[in-house]
């Protein structure tokens, strides 16, 4: 502009491209500038310099200024589409997500086949939470307008998301073919290929995106992932690192899970935990191709100090390795650097020794005043959890708290899960506890601090190096008697945990070494069972299902990761063995699915010998175990709240017994069953004994018949008895601190409670 020309000599059409030239340059001040000075230069109000200025504003990051404006345009244009996406994108970067909805449903109504709409109606339902809708609506677009990138790029990513990974590769292969220019086609195609294990085609894919956004931060994070798994780890670091400087939050933008991650595991994290954590995300899709070498290396970075043991020292390695075939001592050996390393970042928080003397003093005050006898003081019971709620450890102790005998126990539970929607089971516990505290917004340090103020005598951890566990708090010992129990069926290697709750079948007198914690033995089994859980007669059918009616169904609805290659050599055994019988497995993702079809296929089995169970309700799911003949127990990691649900629903269970103590919890079970029948020492003898009762009916009835008796009468599901056991194991304990003891090894006795 000519130093002497004023901008209103000029038309609003020649401003309006001044503006829209500023805005394509990036130039957002100018473009500022001149809508203020039109706006506040003519008489009367005009839409352009508004929505302009929104415009400008909102890529200044003055967000809810450019809302503010924008509802001025509005106000001008009342049916403008432009400006209600402009608000609706606004009430979106505010996460205002309800209001972005609302103000894209009025557009679609003013615009109903506008592709546009119905793709950013698409991306603000995945805010939302509510992927289904959102698929609908990039669908709806893209029979409006094939070539509509938003919604070609959100509908491949969401794809994946739902676990149906197959049709979202294709889908962004469509999409790649239809923009092969366009950066997020590449992104999405690198992205879809990981997902796969694709790993050398996923490269290709990263290196062609980077070439056009060298800087992405994103993208360079991909590619480091990548690297990763191709075992390329000088080459990994170097782009996670050059990631890490142009964008401090790229760990969390590409790996969602890590916003909840301790910071120092940011620090922590490189290419050899990545590289180890993928390959076992492989497994966990029944993906076994790197396994073997996998397993090796997994071990040797535990057990040998010269190489890779810090990559191996969170709690996700702790839980994943239940899964697989390492010896004691390797599992043992990971648990105790896990411990150290939790006390070490105990100590950094800077939290004082708590004193727990109190508990002592209150005893010896009690003795000596006046020589009178005192009230006895119930034991403060404080059960500490992220899984108050629909999750197996929920719904198997539910009915403990309300079972506690309240004259002799005050029962604190320390919720570490935030429940905005309080499930069935998260609110019988709240009103069975004395005390139900949420502490999910707390640190850590607050939470052992409160722990120590509620005076908690004995703190139970419900977790162990499970999925959302707060050991750290465990390691800050804020109560002087700490117990590992039913969660976690394995030594914590360390000693802030004083004892671990187990039974004489899952740690049997030669595996006691296996364990830092003292043991205490409860009689028959440590698991406790919800037994007003609905058992009666299934209404659905098997072709409800999709289950032959009159095959054999043999069945494993354990979680896909305690699958492994030897247990399904045995299983694709089974199905040569028996005339017309198929394999009932609980997988939702058509990954997992193909993979094990794959699998399947290579050792001569149809794939419609291979039934797929999808996730469903949980008591729905728990009826239709009603329509299998047999269960069959995965191995290295068996089936534990899942078998008791099967067993309870009257379908038998067939274990093979190993050495570890995740492998021994069926056996542990059946022998609380009364039904020791049902239990294998080895493969064969587990092969034998399936075959046995699938061909012979008349055993199996009888199996069946006794099952239902047993459910009534063996100790397995006799909840009441077994929370009395445990309530004597706690008075021993807590008896053992007050007279200044340690902790030691105990059985505690059928007798005691049976004589």
């Amino acid at each position: 502009m000519a130093n002497n020309e004023k901008p209103l000599d000029i038309s609003i059409a020649e401003n309006n491209l001044r503006i829209i030239h500023y805005l394509q340059t990036a130039n957002y001040a100018e473009a500022e500038k001149l809508c203020a000075w039109l706006i506040d230069s003519t008489e009367a109000p005009i839409f352009e310099p508004h929505f302009y200025l929104g415009v400008a504003l909102q890529f200044q990051g003055r967000v809810q200024y450019a809302l503010e404006i924008f509802k001025l345009a509005q106000a001008l244009s009342p049916e403008n589409i432009n400006v209600m996406q402009a608000i609706a994108s606004c009430y979106d970067q505010l996460a205002r997500f309800e209001e972005a909805h609302s103000q894209l449903m009025v557009a679609l109504a003013v615009s109903p086949q506008n592709d546009i709409v119905n793709a950013n109606i698409g991306a603000i339902l995945e805010k939302l939470k509510k992927p289904e809708e959102a698929l609908s609506y990039y669908d709806t677009a893209l029979k409006m307008n094939p070539k509509n990138l938003t919604a070609l790029l959100n509908r491949g990513s969401l794809l994946a998301n739902l676990g149906r990974k197959l049709e979202g590769l294709a889908h962004c292969r469509r999409a790649h073919q239809i923009h092969p220019q366009a950066f997020g086609t590449l992104y999405n195609l690198a992205d879809a290929l990981l997902g796969l294990f694709r790993y050398d085609e996923s490269l290709a894919y990263c290196e062609a995106g980077l070439v056009a956004q060298p800087r992405h931060a994103n993208l360079l994070f991909k590619k480091g992932l990548v690297l990763s798994c191709l075992k390329q780890f000088d080459a990994a670091h170097r782009c996670l690192a050059e990631a890490q400087v142009i964008d401090l939050k790229v760990i969390e933008n590409v790996l969602p899970f890590a916003r909840n991650m301790d910071n120092l595991i940011h620090v922590n994290l490189n290419p050899q935990t990545l590289y180890m954590d993928a390959m076992y995300q492989a497994q966990t899709k029944c993906f076994w191709a790197y396994r073997a070498e996998y397993i090796a290396e997994f071990q040797q970075a535990i057990l040998n100090p010269d190489s890779l043991a810090s990559v191996v020292d969170n709690a996700e390695f702790a839980f994943q390795f239940l899964s697989l075939p390492l010896d004691w001592k390797t599992r043992l050996t990971l648990n105790k650097n896990l411990a150290e390393r939790l006390q070490d970042m105990a100590w950094l928080e800077g939290v004082p020794p708590f004193n727990h003397k109190f508990l002592n003093q209150q005893l010896f005050n009690q003795q000596t005043v006046n020589h009178k006898p005192t009230q006895k003081k119930p034991i403060r019971i404080g059960y500490f959890s992220s899984d108050f709620r629909i999750h197996p450890t929920g719904l198997l102790s539910r009915q403990i708290y309300a079972l506690h005998d309240k004259a002799d126990f005050e029962i604190v539970a320390y919720s570490t899960f935030n429940a905005d929607f309080k499930d069935h089971v998260r609110q019988s516990i709240e009103n069975s506890c004395s005390v139900f505290r949420d502490v999910s917004a707390l640190s850590d340090r607050q939470i052992a601090e409160l722990i120590h103020q509620d005076k908690i005598e004995i703190l139970v951890d419900f977790n162990g190096y499970t999925a959302k566990s707060r050991s750290k708090v465990m390691a800050m010992r804020p109560a002087p008697i700490q117990v590992s129990y039913l969660a976690y069926i394995q030594s914590m290697g360390t000693d802030f945990i004083d004892y671990a709750i187990v039974d004489s079948q899952v740690v049997p007198p030669k595996n006691e070494s296996h364990w830092q914690e003292k043991l205490v033995k409860l009689p028959h089994c440590l698991y406790v069972y919800d037994t007003d859980t609905d058992c009666s007669p299934a209404h659905k059918t098997r072709q409800d299902y999709a289950l032959p009616e009159k095959a054999f169904v043999f069945c494993c609805l354990n979680n896909c990761y305690k699958i492994e290659p030897n247990i399904f050599d045995v299983w694709m055994r089974l199905l040569h063995s028996v005339p017309d019988s198929v394999i009932w497995l609980l997988v939702s993702d058509e990954l997992t699915q193909l993979n094990l079809l794959n699998e399947a296929n290579s050792r001569g089995i149809a794939k419609d010998q291979i039934i797929f169970a999808p996730s469903l309700p949980h008591a729905e799911h728990l009826l239709r175990y009603q329509l299998a003949d047999l269960f069959i127990d995965t191995f290295w990691c068996g089936a534990h709240t899942t078998a008791l649900d099967a067993l309870w629903q009257g379908l038998p269970v067939l274990s093979c017994v190993g050495d570890n103590a995740a492998s021994r919890v069926g056996a542990s079970l059946l022998m609380a069953l009364e039904m020791p029948e049902l239990i294998a020492n080895d493969f064969e003898e587990y092969q034998e004994k399936a075959v046995h009762y699938a061909t012979h009916p008349t055993a199996l009835k009888a199996l069946r018949e006794k099952l239902q008796e047993k459910k009534m009468s063996a100790p397995l599901f006799n909840t009441v008895q077994t929370v009395q056991y445990i309530e004597s194991a706690y008075k021993t304990m807590s008896s053992r601190h007050k007279a200044g003891l340690p902790p030691i090894s105990f059985d505690v006795p059928f007798e005691e409670l049976n004589g």
